[in-house]
């Protein structure tokens, strides 16, 4: 049996456990949530225990081997519960993967009474979810970015405004309905339950970027091992959601390839000797590659191994400038590029960037946690700080509504209007 929702937690604990199954490594955040406001809508987030360990099971942000994921998540999960010395029976959990897709929709209703109730409200905001959804994809996330009465947009609250037609437009997330059930079997083999799910590339974004980004408009690349989440903020909403099944694991199977190295040394070298740009490199810079079965490791020129990688860097920001192109969207990203995710301490990768996007590009970090560990700010958690910092804005908020998974869960289904208002709410503080 499938669970998802509540668990027997004690109601009064402030503590939240963060989870995601990314391709190359697990990683488990514990956030502390204070009920002390730092800012008008933020509430204190503490980081009080991290833990990362390869991946097992997962490829490309998807479960291809229950048992072998699972008993890693409880590996890992055992290792938050010593830092914390308390038992974890829940977890917020990050929702990736190359089956995810977003699209700007519309709707409108005409008002019944000339000034716009919340009845108004709820029912364009249902028409919206009124899509050709064939085969096994599910709706996840309907998010508004503006309403419309009559002719006049960019409203945000349309309540009470007097108009005879209110228009919704909301950016859908949809996503394969089994590979978040797989998630949800995968953490309740490991004697856990998934509280709620939070979608990757909308939590990098919120983890990394400033209030001043969102509105001015801003691309979130969050590089991972076997994808890369692909993101634009405006106005302080989200106006598009991709993912590429490009990612760093591809840059480490180049190397691997071209040195004929194991897969584990070719990791190895990437982090400690990779970089983006094979000109920033000095010809008589040598590291030693370790061969494939009993032959002796090698001396390699540096700049030899950063000409493996620098193809495919290239190649993933074209990509990521196509998809861009594509829809104009590389126009209203005004506030340039901010890159998160493992592949982002790649060295040079923001050079990269900028040459083919055109833009400014920095590297993402976190402004609104604290933590006494240094390794929690590392690029890689940053699908995990968003989620926390989803989930801790408001006591009580569900960032993702159970209602899309209640056909293969035993856990009551949220309203729409709730978990609507929940969405819509949220987004207006912080997007």
């Amino acid at each position: 049996m499938l669970t998802i929702g509540s668990t027997g937690m004690k109601k009064n604990s402030n503590i939240q456990v963060v989870l995601d199954l990314g391709t190359s490594e697990f990683k488990a955040l514990a956030f502390a949530h204070s009920s002390v406001k730092v800012s008008q809508h933020n509430f204190n987030q503490d980081i009080i225990a991290s833990s990362r360990l390869p991946s097992c099971g997962v490829r490309k942000g998807v479960i291809v081997h229950l048992e072998h994921a699972a008993a890693q998540v409880k590996n890992l999960l055992s290792e938050i519960e010593r830092e914390i010395s308390d038992e974890v029976s829940e977890v917020i959990c990050v929702l990736s993967g190359s089956h995810l897709y977003g699209c700007n929709h519309n709707a409108s209703v005409v008002v019944r009474h000339g000034e716009v109730s919340k009845g108004d409200i709820d029912r364009v905001l249902e028409s919206t979810r009124k899509i050709d959804n064939s085969g096994e994809r599910e709706l996840l996330h309907v998010i508004p970015q503006e309403f419309v009465v009559d002719d006049q947009d960019g409203i945000r609250d349309p309540l009470g405004m007097a108009g005879n037609c209110l228009e919704a437009r909301v950016h859908l997330v949809t996503g394969l309905a089994s590979f978040a059930r797989n998630i949800v079997k995968c953490v309740n083999l490991s004697g856990r339950m998934v509280r709620d799910f939070v979608v990757g590339g909308l939590a990098s974004a919120r983890a990394v970027t400033s209030n001043e980004e969102r509105e001015l408009g801003v691309l979130v690349l969050d590089i991972g091992g076997g994808t890369t989440d692909i993101s634009v903020i405006s106005r302080g909403v989200l106006c598009h959601l991709a993912v590429s099944s490009l990612g760093g694991g591809h840059l480490t199977f180049d190397l691997a390839a071209g040195l004929r190295t194991p897969i584990v040394a070719a990791e190895r070298l990437k982090c400690s000797h990779g970089a983006a740009l094979a000109q920033t490199v000095h010809l008589d810079d040598v590291v030693e590659v370790a061969s494939i079965g009993v032959r002796p490791p090698r001396l390699v020129s540096r700049k030899t191994l950063v000409q493996l990688l620098e193809p495919r860097v290239r190649e993933l920001f074209e990509i990521v400038k196509a998809e861009m192109v594509g829809s104009e969207l590389l126009k209203i990203a005004h506030a340039g590029v901010v890159l998160c995710g493992g592949g982002a301490q790649l060295i040079g990768i923001d050079s990269v960037a900028e040459d083919i996007l055109g833009l400014p590009v920095r590297i993402g970090s976190f402004s609104e946690i604290s933590s006494s560990s240094e390794n929690v700010f590392n690029p890689v958690f940053s699908a995990c700080v968003g989620a926390g910092l989803v989930a801790g804005s408001t006591p009580g908020f569900q960032s993702i509504p159970t209602r899309a998974y209640s056909s293969f869960t035993n856990a009551k289904a949220v309203p729409l209007t709730k978990w609507m208002r929940h969405i819509g709410d949220w987004l207006g503080q912080h997007f």
